[in-house]
């Protein structure tokens, strides 16, 4: 008698995101992206979502379509500004890409915790396919998105020149003139002798 070891089936891969799958009573679904379908179904075009997962509709015009996170540690923070000191991800959802916009005074750690979150913040921001952009500070590509309309964001960039450094004024040195008068000496042979002397007083 011949053992064979049983081998489970491979598990069905999201169509979708390409993420495994969970098989529930007969439904499929995706923990990422949230697809579903039956158990024997063949996927079909288009997202189908099951009736026991509701979303609430969001107005076009109330989704921002340009957003800006910062990381903390390896977690993403959402600002309104791009910092220096920072390496920010700037999610384009109109060109459908993610900008690891990489500030001057930021190290190379700093960057690659940057790559790693890009990939979350697409299936977050459901961005998927979005092509992931590397961009140095001060060295930003003609399609970088215009995020001067960002609330804040044009004030925060303003270049604040520097306050003129006033200068108390130096004291003036007093003016002073020459004064020449004459000096006379009595000599020995009882002849008087003269000679001029100056000296400078203060105007």
């Amino acid at each position: 008698m011949v053992l064979r070891r049983r081998v489970p089936p491979p598990k069905k891969m999201c169509p979708r995101c390409a993420s495994p799958m969970i098989e529930s009573e007969g439904i499929k679904s995706c923990p990422a992206c949230h697809y579903t379908e039956r158990s024997g179904e063949k996927p079909k075009t288009g997202i189908k979502i099951s009736q026991e997962v509701m979303f609430k509709p969001v107005k076009e015009d109330q989704e921002p379509k340009i957003k800006i996170f910062y990381m903390v540690q390896d977690n993403m923070v959402s600002t309104d500004n791009l910092d220096s000191d920072r390496v920010c991800l700037v999610a384009d959802k109109i060109q459908l890409k993610i900008y690891i916009w990489k500030g001057k005074y930021t190290s190379p750690g700093e960057v690659y915790r940057a790559g790693t979150a890009a990939t979350r913040l697409k299936t977050s921001e459901k961005m998927y396919g979005a092509q992931t952009v590397m961009v140095d500070d001060g060295e930003e590509p003609n399609d970088f998105p215009d995020i001067t309309g960002i609330t804040g964001l044009a004030k925060t960039l303003e270049v604040q020149e520097p306050e003129p450094e006033i200068k108390e004024p130096e004291p003036e040195e007093p003016k002073k003139k020459k004064v020449e008068f004459e000096v006379a000496s009595l000599e020995k042979d009882g002849e008087v002798k003269t000679k001029k002397a100056e000296f400078e007083v203060e105007k």
